[in-house]
This record gives C-alpha cells, sequence and structure tokens, in this order.
C-alpha cells in the first residue's frame, strides 16, 4: 500500500457513489447516474416499501430483506464531559437490530476520540467479538502505515 490516504479517499468516494446509487433505486430511477430529482424536503418520509413490508409479521418472511448491515456515524460533542466530578471517558454506541438484520456499526464520536460499538445477531454472527479484535489489528496496521509515510515525506 504505496498510499493509505489516497485508499481511504477512494473508499470515501465509493461510499458516496453508492449512496447514490441507492438513491436512485429507492426513488425508481434505472440509470446510475446522479437524480435529477430534489430529495424529500425535511420532515418528508422517503420511500422505504422494502424495509417497511420486511418488518411487518406477517408479511416479513415472504418479503425478502433489504440489507442485513447498517452503519451509522453520530457527531458527539467536542469537548469532555463530566459527572460530579467524574470525567466520562468514552461514549460506546448501541443499537437495536431490525427483523432479519445480522449487524450494526455505530460510531460515535466524542473528546477527539471515536469510539465504535457493534451489535449483531447472535444466530447470524456467532463470534461477533472476532470483528472487534480485527478491527483494533487493522487500526494499528493503519496508523503505522500513515505514521511511515509521513516520515518519509
Amino acid at each position: 500500500m504505496d498510499n493509505p490516504r489516497l485508499y481511504l479517499w477512494i473508499a470515501l468516494a465509493l461510499l458516496a457513489w453508492m449512496n447514490v446509487i441507492q438513491w436512485n433505486r429507492d426513488y425508481g430511477a434505472v440509470t446510475t447516474s446522479p437524480p435529477a430529482v430534489s430529495p424529500p424536503a425535511a420532515g418528508e418520509a422517503a420511500p422505504a416499501g422494502g424495509t417497511v413490508a420486511s418488518q411487518l409479521p406477517a408479511l416479513g418472511r415472504f418479503v425478502p430483506t433489504v440489507f442485513n448491515l447498517k452503519i451509522s456515524n453520530t457527531q458527539g460533542c467536542d469537548t469532555p464531559r463530566y459527572f460530579d466530578g467524574a470525567r466520562l471517558d468514552a461514549i460506546y454506541p448501541i443499537s437495536q437490530l431490525l427483523q432479519y438484520a445480522a449487524l450494526s456499526i455505530d460510531c460515535v464520536s466524542y473528546a477527539g476520540t471515536l469510539n465504535i460499538g457493534f451489535t449483531g445477531a447472535r444466530d447470524t454472527l456467532p463470534h461477533l467479538q472476532r470483528l472487534a479484535v480485527y478491527l483494533g489489528r487493522a487500526l494499528v496496521e493503519l496508523e503505522d502505515i500513515v505514521q511511515s509515510t509521513e516520515d518519509a515525506a
């Protein structure tokens, strides 16, 4: 990996383009070009027919799920918080899984840190803790690569 920052930017660009493609699918467009209509206004619900139908008790088992992975990122406060003199060190997010969902990855920033929480279906992902361990190892590798490229520059 010659330039890890380039790979990170490429990954971000691909995620953004995938969001555009998903937006087009949700609104019935057949092309993968950027949407020609404006997104829903504030307070207006976006079409989510497949998601809603897959969660209905009587209908859910007959409708294929739209997704089985949910990733969310929530911006937290930039300054540390205290309660009765004790500093809050970290916030670890937890989220509710929808029916037939396998994994939820939630990120929260807090006081200059990024905290990541995993919520998984026990039957689908019996060894979820391995994902957290592998993520920690990958982060250490990425930090080493970035540090070595900064030292070389």
